[in-house]
């Protein structure tokens, strides 16, 4: 199970980058998101909301 969360962080992470050159921040956040998501089922952590917050009010994009 951890290796499936760890597979869907790293391709959350090349999508991310595909996106910030492709389609921009937003687009990139949301894969981003994602990969967040791989990080708090591995650590049984739910971090996506103060991340979401700190990561919009930095870069003014709507949620």
């Amino acid at each position: 199970r951890q290796a499936e969360h760890l597979r869907a962080l790293a391709e959350a992470c090349e999508g991310a980058v595909e996106a910030l050159e492709l389609a921009g921040v937003a687009v990139a956040a949301d894969e981003l998101v994602h990969g967040l998501a791989a990080v708090d089922a591995l650590t049984g952590a739910d971090t996506r909301e103060d991340v979401l917050d700190a990561l919009f009010a930095r870069f003014c994009i709507g949620k």
